[in-house]
């Protein structure tokens, strides 16, 4: 049966439209097994276009009125998230219209906004290999991202192109995702699709105040300029005339090796 053009153009419409309605929400929780290991709660809330992916405190050091999903995570009308902002530790939002990230990090009690231009990743996703997860059906993907190399579990019966942090760009939803060391390990543990709330998704807006601006690149470049000077310290510690190894700048964190440094730099974890 042939479909006139113009109704097939209506047809198209209102299916685009009404995918742009659909919204997510997902709590997670985050393994740090870092020097000092640590649990977190996250949530992402998101549509098929932006994402608010927030990190909180470690829940030890919140109020007792902490719920299983995240601290102090309560719902009021129309299913609305109300989450109180002295709980929330770094928030990551990825617009995929405007192809940008906004992220909130702290150095030297100084609270920065950051922002960076939408990091591509290549990921290669694996038909075979399968599993459950919270009763969604998985596929496997790997990912090699900014020095760590990543196992994601994604279902495409959630058609949301995000995950935790500011992982994205599989063709549906992260429930799972860990680095090959396991230092990172990202599990879902609670999910509301469709999320039926009519609220915008605006759980922390970017542009929070007390928040210096600042790009990616600056905020790198910063970084390791405060580690050069803790790492001077140390030296200036030493007795005089030691000859043991050179301290050099080692980044600890989630990223280690950003697309536009040089790899021969070798900056690592040791």
């Amino acid at each position: 049966m042939k479909i006139p053009i113009l109704l097939l153009f209506l047809l198209y419409t209102i299916l685009g439209n009404s995918q742009e309605l659909q919204k997510l929400y997902v709590a997670y929780d985050i393994f740090f097994n870092t020097d000092y290991p640590v649990q977190k709660k996250c949530i992402l809330q998101c549509s098929n276009e932006v994402a608010h992916f927030i990190t909180y405190l470690n829940p030890k050091n919140n109020s007792s009125n902490e719920t299983e999903e995240g601290p102090v995570v309560t719902q009021g009308k129309d299913n609305e998230v109300i989450i109180q902002l002295k709980e929330i530790d770094k928030v990551n939002f990825t617009d995929l219209k405007a192809a940008k990230i906004i992220s909130t990090e702290s150095k030297s009690d100084i609270n920065y906004r950051i922002e960076e231009a939408f990091p591509t990743m290549h990921w290669t996703i694996s038909e075979e290999e399968t599993r459950l997860i919270n009763q969604y059906r998985c596929n496997k993907a790997l990912l090699t991202f900014r020095g760590r190399k990543y196992t994601a579990w994604f279902t495409t019966d959630i058609p949301m192109a995000f995950g935790p942090w500011k992982f994205h760009g599989l063709p549906g939803l992260i429930l799972e995702i860990y680095d090959e060391d396991n230092r990172y390990h990202w599990s879902a543990t609670r999910i509301q699709y469709p999320y039926t709330s009519d609220k915008p998704i605006s759980l922390l807006k970017p542009e929070r105040k007390g928040y210096q601006n600042i790009t990616l690149t600056d905020y790198v470049i910063l970084a390791d300029k405060l580690q050069n000077q803790a790492n001077d310290k140390i030296l200036a510690q030493l007795p005089r005339g030691y000859t043991g190894r050179q301290l050099t700048i080692a980044r600890h964190g989630l990223e280690l090796q950003y697309e536009w440094e040089d790899a021969a730099k070798g900056f690592s974890e040791k």
